[in-house]
């Protein structure tokens, strides 16, 4: 059985490398971040895999909760200091993820909320940073 350990580290080391100017960070992003010589940040991807569980329609007769797959979410938040760069580092992600194969299964896209997905404004920060959060999802089963 694959572990959420190894779909975190698989996706992150896939990522890695993307694009020369974009970082990927597993789960947290440094105080310090990359900049441009003109002070914006340089594009980079957050990744996060939720804990998951196992598929409720692989349940045993008993009813048992299935322990033997995985069904865990995977979202990668791609931050820039603008919209297109955003969606630039975006394209990449996707063509990155999409049916990566991890441990004999492919990663999706959530078709739930990625036709959804719109750029969001961080105005907690100085200046203010774009970001997509983008879900995807892996079964083992």
């Amino acid at each position: 059985m694959i572990t959420r350990k190894a779909i975190r580290e698989e996706v992150v080391d896939v990522l890695s490398g993307l694009h020369g100017s974009v970082a990927v960070y597993d789960g947290v992003t440094p105080h310090r971040l990359e900049t441009y010589a003109t002070g914006e940040i340089k594009p980079y991807i957050i990744v996060w895999v939720g804990h998951g569980s196992g598929l409720g329609e692989m349940e045993h007769l008993g009813a048992l909760a299935d322990v033997d797959s995985v069904h865990a979410s995977i979202q990668t938040q791609i931050v820039a200091a603008n919209e297109r760069d955003v969606w630039d580092v975006a394209e990449l992600v996707q063509k990155r993820l999409t049916n990566h194969l991890i441990g004999g299964h492919p990663v999706k896209p959530d078709d739930l909320s990625q036709p959804y997905a719109a750029v969001m404004v961080d105005e907690n920060v100085t200046p203010h940073r774009r970001f997509l959060p983008l879900l995807w999802n892996i079964n083992t089963q």
